[in-house]
């Protein structure tokens, strides 16, 4: 995976969430077959298929699946529809954000009637969206959610949804390299 002209390293603590987000959303979306380890295809790879439902590290073996994959795709398979669609309700469009507040640098502005993924939400009182453009599982910036309308039930965005646990770590031949920082 490469973001920014940076390929990603699943044993680097601040790239291991992207990867985790991916892997989860491939689940999600219906990839079955997912495989990844320093032994099995070196530390910025990913094996992504279809067939039977498996995950798999060192020798193709389940047993040797770093931890943090066998979350994420359990993750994704166990909700297949955790992130559903929503749509832009405001007539003029509304600012994507680099940050949950509007002193953060606009992005671009959506047109009204554009399809975006809620990912979580975040600031005072979570009334900003994290959202995803993209249907990939990776966050392209924020919205103010009153400016949403879920998708499929034209009900508006409140702050009951649940996420999934997101403390997914390494196992000791994959664990990161460094520290995160917040």
């Amino acid at each position: 995976m490469i973001v920014d002209r940076h390929t990603l390293d699943f044993t680097s603590a601040s790239d291991l969430p992207t990867i985790v987000r991916f892997v989860t959303s491939a689940a999600r979306n219906g990839a079955t077959g997912i495989g990844a380890g320093v032994d099995y295809m070196g530390s910025k790879t990913l094996h992504v298929g279809f067939g039977s439902r498996a995950v798999w590290g060192k020798g193709g073996k389940a047993d040797n699946a770093p931890d943090w994959l066998k979350k994420a795709a359990a993750a994704g398979w166990a909700h297949p529809d955790l992130v559903p669609e929503y749509t832009v309700m405001a007539r003029d469009g509304v600012r994507l954000r680099a940050g949950a507040g509007s002193d953060f640098n606009v992005l671009s502005t959506l047109p009204a009637g554009t399809r975006v993924f809620v990912l979580g939400k975040d600031g005072p009182g979570e009334t900003w969206a994290r959202v995803d453009l993209q249907g990939d599982g990776l966050m392209d910036g924020h919205i103010n959610l009153p400016y949403l309308q879920e998708f499929s039930t034209g009900e508006p965005v409140g702050s009951e949804d649940e996420e999934i646990e997101t403390d997914i770590g390494g196992n000791e031949d994959n664990a990161p390299k460094e520290q995160a920082s917040h």
